[in-house]
């Protein structure tokens, strides 16, 4: 069974996108209305795709109801919402946490499993489809690489294999995860880049890249990230830049209205 595993926190103020906040002169409400976007994105992404089985692991697990509130926001029909079951993240650690999702992934009947992050609204559900599609054919890893030597998708055939220690501890997760791949002399694809929005620099990609392409969504065989780019409007996201080198550019907010 395709099973595709989303890892989300329960949109509550103060508590998401903390570097980005910290990075930019957004306040936290605003911040916490631009996750709520992407966590729409995010989900209508895996909507989108041939998963059977999407399981949202949140946290914390005292929250799921304002999961719970995105989903069913959703314009989706019942047998696309029905796909998702939600559970709360378990284990101590970041690492423990990733294992954990992946073996209960087996266990629940998962054989093809997808594993990406709530950040990443760019993310096109042809990209998940090459991961499954890999899979299908070998029993290997996938890796979607982002910045900074991270990765935006991990894909891995059920059971799994390795156990992820070190691989969010040091060095970086790309590297880290291909060097298990080779290991255990395991079939690798790595698919094409894409964006982690943590900081102002990765923002202001994200907003400049929506902004270049959002005549896309008339295209039915491309997906466009349209709660995020309503957001953004909605906030009044501009990008200003100090002096002509490529550097000095800043994301400055106008003004905000009701949330998503």
């Amino acid at each position: 069974m395709k099973t595709l595993i989303i890892f989300a926190k329960a949109p509550l103020i103060g508590t998401v996108k903390t570097r980005l906040a910290a990075d930019t002169s957004m306040t936290d409400e605003q911040v916490l209305m631009l996750y709520e976007a992407f966590l729409y994105d995010t989900f209508t992404i895996a909507a989108l795709t041939t998963a059977e089985m999407i399981l949202v692991r949140f946290t914390p697990k005292s929250e799921e109801k304002h999961i719970r509130r995105i989903i069913n926001k959703l314009n989706l029909h019942d047998y696309s919402k029905n796909r998702f079951m939600l559970a709360p993240q378990h284990g101590e650690t970041f690492t423990d946490k990733i294992r954990y999702s992946f073996n209960n992934a087996t266990d629940l009947g998962g054989d093809e499993i997808v594993m990406i992050g709530s950040d990443s609204p760019l993310l096109k559900p042809s990209v998940v489809e090459m991961a499954f599609d890999f899979l299908c054919a070998n029993s290997g890893m996938s890796l979607g690489p982002s910045g900074e030597g991270g990765v935006y998708l991990i894909g891995l055939r059920g059971p799994v294999l390795i156990s992820f220690d070190g691989v969010f501890t040091c060095g970086t997760e790309l590297e880290n995860l291909a060097l298990l791949a080779k290991e255990k002399n395991l079939p690798l694809q790595v698919l094409p880049e894409n964006l982690d929005v943590d900081l102002e620099a990765d923002l202001i990609t994200l907003v400049s890249i929506i902004r270049a392409t959002n005549y896309s969504y008339n295209f039915p065989e491309l997906f466009f990230p349209t709660k995020t780019a309503l957001m953004i409007e909605e906030l009044g996201i501009t990008i200003e830049r100090s002096g002509s080198g490529s550097r000095g550019k800043s994301i400055t907010v106008q003004q905000y209205h009701a949330g998503v």
